[in-house]
């Protein structure tokens, strides 16, 4: 079942991928086109896109997101699983996994929020403390009640010299400029953009088929629970594992 399901997945994943070239997007069999048709809405592969010319030369752009009790009071930042974020952070290992709103992050770094309004959405989720909003985060610094106001800085961060600093930080990085101001809930401003771009204040599910949401709730608590890297890896070795063990004895057979 496993090899089967990675099978699906692999082939589904062909099609946003050859998208990149006409030619080969062509040649695919239809078999896999209309899985992929299928599939779609559930978001299981996405698209691919090429650069042609790699950012964070000069530093990495990121946004730090910062919450508060008050306008005036303490700020505390927001923790991301994979983004610099805590000068001390490790910058993990990920592949083949990719952290889709980490991801994003970097997108936004790379505009403003009036290109990417979903990061205003995102402050508006934390600042309800939303559940499925708060799994996506490493470190929520309000645990408990929810911050007033959030607001977002634009920095450039640099990996820290051989034998730079205090031997902890793997970051440095500079203040660039405000990526957007102190928001609050009660904002009737915040609500006409969120209202203006599509956003209403409930996460609606855009699945079709209904029947499969609670399925996909019940695996998806059992996955959250599992490092996604970790996950990942255990469904290829899992299902490539047979197949080794198949080359191995054929080449047994031969003497090799």
């Amino acid at each position: 079942i496993v090899s089967l399901v990675v099978i699906s997945l692999f082939a589904v994943s062909l099609v946003p991928l050859a998208e990149l070239d006409k030619d080969t997007a062509n040649k695919l069999p239809v078999s896999v086109q209309e899985l992929y048709q299928k599939t779609r809405q559930y978001h299981v592969a996405n698209s691919y896109g090429l650069f042609r010319s790699m950012t964070g030369v000069g530093g990495r752009p990121e946004v730090v997101l910062e919450g508060s009790t008050a306008h005036d009071g303490e700020w505390k930042e927001y923790g991301f699983y994979y983004k610099p974020g805590a000068l001390d952070k490790r910058p993990p290992v990920v592949t083949p996994h990719q952290p889709r709103l980490d991801w994003q992050m970097w997108f936004a770094a790379l505009g403003s929020y009036d290109y990417n309004p979903w990061i205003i959405n995102l402050a508006h989720e934390l600042m309800r403390n939303n559940t499925e909003v708060l799994h996506l985060i490493q470190h929520n610094p309000f645990p408990d009640t929810p911050p007033k106001f959030i607001r977002a800085s634009k920095y450039r961060y640099h990996y820290t010299k051989f034998r730079e600093g205090d031997g902890v930080a793997w970051w440095t990085r500079d203040h660039q400029e405000e990526y957007f101001p102190p928001l609050a809930l009660y904002q009737a401003t915040l609500k006409e953009f969120l209202q203006y771009h599509g956003y209403s204040e409930k996460l609606v599910e855009q699945h079709k088929d209904k029947s499969i949401i609670p399925y996909m709730g019940m695996i998806r608590g059992v996955v959250r629970r599992t490092d996604p890297v970790i996950l990942i890896w255990t469904l290829f070795l899992a299902a490539f594992l047979p197949h080794f063990k198949a080359l191995r004895f054929r080449f047994s057979l031969f003497g090799i």
